[in-house]
């Protein structure tokens, strides 16, 4: 079971959704 929160590189927490995908700067890299 995959952990439902992931920390992004700014340091917040955010829930991940997999319907609903949020661009971050790691996935623009």
């Amino acid at each position: 079971m995959k952990n439902l929160f992931l920390w992004n590189r700014s340091g917040s927490m955010t829930m991940m959704n997999p319907s609903i995908h949020t661009p971050s700067p790691r996935d623009a890299h």
